[in-house]
């Protein structure tokens, strides 16, 4: 029995963070956030420290609800009636851009200014797929009208299955009413 309750007195010495807009939180260790604190400082620049990191705390799906464009509120509103209970950090009323762009730059993935090997080749790539998609519409086009007599005018596209072929209008007569 006595050592049970040794167990539960450390369990609740372990340290909390707190998400700062909804009040769900989670256990973490001291070495987690002296790491996290020294990664965020070589990252911005700057001195970070561990006590800004469990102010400013929100979990994964907070971070990624904000950077989906979602409000502050709507991610309290989300949360629970917990979170609607919750003293949220006070810049959240006073100014909210300056806090979600502060809880991005101290969660989650930093995106450096300059793109990692893998960002630049993976943008390439997709330059390239996206090449391919167009060039072959403009080298069907292309061909079409280098086959043309030339001063002969073009033939005009299929209608879609389903539809009736529309023909050109400038090319008709204008017929008079009389």
């Amino acid at each position: 029995m006595a050592r049970k309750a040794k167990k539960n007195e450390s369990k609740s010495k372990c340290p909390q963070l707190v998400c700062c807009l909804t009040g769900a939180s989670r256990n973490t260790n001291a070495n987690y956030l002296a790491d996290k604190a020294k990664g965020r400082t070589e990252i911005l620049g700057r001195k970070v420290e561990v006590d800004e990191i469990v102010e400013f705390y929100v979990p994964k799906n907070v971070l990624s609800d904000l950077r989906k464009g979602a409000t502050i509120e709507e991610v309290r509103k989300r949360a629970g009636k917990k979170a609607q209970e919750f003293e949220m950090h006070k810049m959240a009323s006073t100014n909210p851009e300056k806090l979600i762009a502060k809880l991005f730059e101290l969660n989650g993935k930093m995106k450096t200014n300059a793109p990692s090997d893998g960002a630049a080749k993976a943008a390439e790539a997709r330059a390239a797929k996206e090449a391919k998609k167009t060039k072959p519409a403009a080298k069907k086009a292309s061909k079409k009208a280098a086959q043309a007599p030339e001063g002969a005018t073009p033939e005009p596209t299929p209608a879609p299955e389903g539809q009736p072929q529309v023909e050109n209008i400038a090319e008709q007569p204008v017929e008079a009413n009389g």
